[in-house]
């Protein structure tokens, strides 16, 4: 089955702090050449200093510009909140959604179960669940996710950032259907060995034809080390600081306008850019 290959698109914001559509646009030309799908307004696109009015029509300008599957991003921990976010795209026609665990008041497995069955009750989009427990504090187990599935056909798959590469495993050999995308760009390999679907990547919008390399190698059975070591750099470079921090740097340093960052996230440090000046 083909790896899938999917960006994860930051939002650029010009010095009057809006939302720059003209380079938006010059970032989807960029994807269109080797991505299948892009992340809109996920976490690498701020979303959550987006309000709901930007994020809407964000999506709208995104839908009216590209053929690529558009999955939105949707975090929140109010479960109402998230209904009511689920219901503004459920008119809009977009490919799934990317919904995070909820963050800070840290539910137990029980708590998430409920909030994803809520949420698959009321979207009439496929969900991918997020999780990142190094963001949100709590991390969603196997049992959890069988219980969703066997609850509900619109649970498509899940954006794996933490780490547990059984995980991985256990999914698709149980549920071989259900796509796993790796959600850090290091370590891409060791998801792929683990049966990863493909990546959901923040550095691809610079780096996309080498993933798809490392992609088709490893269909063909090539482990390219060189590869693997580079695009390990770049993993571990872009995590100098908060996401979106360094990919927006990086952006900006490849003639990308409008690449500020909304508060409470700031710009790259010096000894940052010294660093990330290796790429």
């Amino acid at each position: 089955m083909k790896k899938e290959l999917i960006g994860a698109m930051v939002t650029p914001f010009d010095d009057s702090d809006k939302i720059d559509y003209l380079e938006v646009k010059k970032l989807l030309d960029i994807y269109k050449n080797e991505h299948d799908a892009i992340v809109v307004a996920g976490t690498t696109g701020e979303e959550s200093s987006l309000s709901i009015k930007e994020k809407t029509e964000l999506v709208n300008f995104v839908i009216n510009n590209t053929n690529l599957k558009i999955i939105v991003g949707v975090v929140e921990n109010n479960t109402q909140r998230a209904v009511e976010q689920i219901e503004k795209l459920n008119s809009l026609p977009i490919y799934a959604v990317l919904v995070a665990l909820p963050y800070y008041n840290k539910p137990p497995q029980r708590g998430i179960f409920l909030h994803f069955k809520k949420l698959l009750q009321v979207s009439k989009h496929p969900l991918i669940i997020y999780n990142v427990p190094s963001r949100c504090g709590v991390s969603i187990d196997y049992q959890t996710i069988k219980k969703l599935l066997h609850l509900n056909n619109k649970l498509i798959g899940i954006k794996e950032c933490s780490g547990d590469f059984n995980l991985i495993r256990l999914l698709k050999k149980n549920y071989p259907d259900f796509k796993v995308y790796y959600g850090n760009d290091k370590d891409f390999y060791k998801a792929l060995t683990a049966g990863a679907d493909g990546i959901i990547s923040v550095s691809s919008v610079l780096y996309g034809k080498d993933y798809l390399q490392l992609m088709n190698d490893y269909d063909e059975g090539f482990k390219n080390e060189l590869l693997i070591d580079y695009l390990n750099l770049i993993g571990n470079l872009i995590a100098f600081e908060t996401n979106p921090i360094p990919i927006k740097y990086l952006l900006s340093k490849h003639g990308f306008k409008s690449m500020n960052l909304r508060l409470p996230l700031v710009k790259l440090t010096l000894e940052g850019e010294r660093t990330l000046d290796i790429i």
